[in-house]
């Protein structure tokens, strides 16, 4: 009989003409208040991203939260003058999202300690409350160390070899439930970031690791690195690990009242690294670029490895870029692409933060052999205006 009345389901769901693949409406959903921050002892400001989720009927994305009243208050156990500050709004883009607005900042709360407890309150002005609090992880003693020597904390810049470096990053957290690994590439318009979280207390990192989804490498020679190992709390643990899945029905593991997002802390140790390998193609090795841009006179070495990924008749590159500017010293890293007769650089203007707010500088010129200078023609955008102008470059070493 049951078997009967499945067959007759089906049949009719068949007659009817309903498709398994078939998208119907889907209702209108609750538009909820959505907290981005996460408290960090090395900082001297801390930060509160505010926007609305969607609700289902927007063409557009999520909105930012503008004119609320975000309040921490210290609850710790340490000197604190002013345990409660509000938070100043800060007319930004966020680097999270892209949504105009909704930032908030200040750089009065109280020094933060392991063990401490700060609370969130958010009063948004269509009256959403959102309420929150973190227990601030802490640090014991971290140690990291490669192949070759134990790294010592910054300010220090640690030499590390790509083709056979690995570095075991030991830390011994306090009050914490995971720990956070990161690292950035010094140069904005390279590598960019990795990061994850883990419950191990000693983590391995092979400088050799090669992204197996987009086939980069992690750390590529030429280039500055900032690695990061931070102790977190629950807060940030769950944040970073958990997501919706529709399969399991298990959802986003959120600590906060009257919204979703994120409220914890972190308490990183960072480490500084240089990354190096042999030098064996031809095109690769040291560059002097000399000459005057804006009536400015300038000399800087391009130290160049070249990417191991990739190849052909042209071939990526980054660079350790050392010497004076137009707008003064630059020690840090650039990058570009290198055939047999053409060499192509970018660099980034060393004084501010980043593509987006500095100059991006634009070299390119026809290489000569060893020891014979070649023109490059620089090409770069300032207060709108397009300008050029022309260095002399000689590969000086190999």
């Amino acid at each position: 009989m049951v078997k009967r009345s499945v067959a007759l389901l089906v049949a009719g769901l068949i007659a009817s003409g309903c498709k398994l693949s078939e998208e119907g409406p889907v209702p209108p959903g609750t538009s909820m208040v959505v907290v981005y921050s996460v408290l960090n002892t090395a900082r001297d400001s801390q930060d509160v991203f505010l926007e609305r989720s969607l609700d289902g009927t927007s063409r557009f994305g999520p909105t930012a939260v503008n004119g609320a009243t975000v309040t921490l208050t210290y609850q710790g156990n340490g000197p604190c003058d002013v345990p409660e500050v509000k938070l100043d709004q800060v007319v930004v883009d966020s680097p999270l999202t892209h949504v105009q607005g909704g930032w908030y900042t200040t750089t009065r709360l109280c020094p933060l300690s392991a063990g401490d407890r700060v609370a969130l309150r958010v009063e948004t002005p269509d009256g959403a409350v959102v309420t929150g609090s973190t227990r601030i992880p802490g640090v014991r003693a971290a140690l990291a160390q490669s192949a070759n020597a134990v790294l010592p904390l910054p300010p220090s810049r640690s030499t590390v070899d790509r083709t056979r470096d690995t570095i075991t990053i030991e830390i011994d957290p306090v009050g914490a439930r995971g720990v956070q690994v990161e690292w950035v590439s010094g140069f904005t318009g390279s590598t960019g970031r990795y990061s994850w979280v883990t419950d191990a207390t000693q983590i391995t990192v092979p400088i050799t690791l090669v992204n197996p989804v987009d086939e980069e490498v992690a750390f590529r020679a030429g280039e500055y690195y900032t690695l990061t190992v931070a102790a977190t709390d629950t807060n940030t643990f769950d944040f970073m690990r958990s997501g919706n899945d529709p399969f399991t029905a298990r959802g986003f593991a959120n600590h906060l009242s009257g919204g979703i997002g994120v409220f914890g802390s972190v308490a990183p140790v960072s480490y500084y690294l240089k990354v190096t390998a042999p030098q064996r193609d031809p095109r690769e090795g040291v560059y002097r670029v000399t000459g005057q841009l804006e009536g400015t006179a300038v000399d800087v070495t391009w130290d160049v490895y070249l990417d191991i990924i990739g190849g052909g008749a042209s071939v990526a590159y980054s660079a350790f870029v050392e010497g004076t500017w137009v707008d003064g010293p630059v020690s840090g890293s650039g990058g570009g692409g290198v055939t047999q007769d053409r060499w192509d650089a970018i660099l980034v203007s060393p004084t501010n933060l980043g593509p987006s707010q500095g100059i991006v500088y634009r070299l390119n010129g026809y290489r000569a052999p060893p020891g014979t200078p070649f023109p490059v023609r620089v090409d770069y955008f300032k207060d709108g205006i397009r300008h050029t102008g022309t260095l002399i470059a000689v590969q000086v070493a190999r």
